[in-house]
């Protein structure tokens, strides 16, 4: 009877840390629903990881932001209509020259700006708060301006 000694080999050591797709910028291939990452598979790629799949969930409030976006630009015309003022330098000048261009740039910037929040979701900012936080924070935030300017056009009325 022979006997083989096997050699005690950590096979983890092998496995690579961080991302192995140098410069992987995810592409929108049909708007998220194609791609092979759609999850992070292990617990140390769980931050500053890039997916090519996007939770549904994120759309949906990627959707729920960009509607109460457009809620707002709507309550702003009508708060204007009834005297009050825009404080936003930029966007005083958009409605003063199109309001077209104003609701086109507002909604521009916002989506653009969310389009950035969910192909880095997995990101860690600051060492404390990951990015999807703040889409959470936005959609707060933008539910109380659209309650606040409601309540402003009701007491208005």
């Amino acid at each position: 009877m022979s006997y083989v000694i096997v050699e005690k080999t950590n096979v983890f050591q092998e496995r690579r840390r961080g991302e192995r797709r140098v410069g992987s910028f995810p592409q929108f291939n049909y708007w998220g629903r194609q791609g092979r990452r759609g999850y992070v598979r292990r617990c140390e790629d769980l931050t500053n990881a890039y997916l090519d799949k996007y939770p549904p969930y994120l759309w949906w409030f990627t959707v729920a932001i960009l509607v109460l976006c457009f809620m707002d630009a709507i309550f702003t015309l009508s708060l204007l209509q009834h005297g009050a003022k825009e404080v936003n330098p930029l966007m005083a000048e958009l409605i003063n020259f199109s309001i077209p261009l104003f609701a086109g740039v507002k909604m521009a910037v916002t989506g653009l700006g969310l389009v950035g929040l969910i192909v880095h979701h997995n990101f860690i900012v600051f060492r404390i708060f990951r990015v999807q936080q703040f889409i959470y924070g936005f959609l707060f935030l933008y539910s109380g301006l659209v309650v606040y300017e409601s309540f402003l056009l009701l007491s208005n009325l």
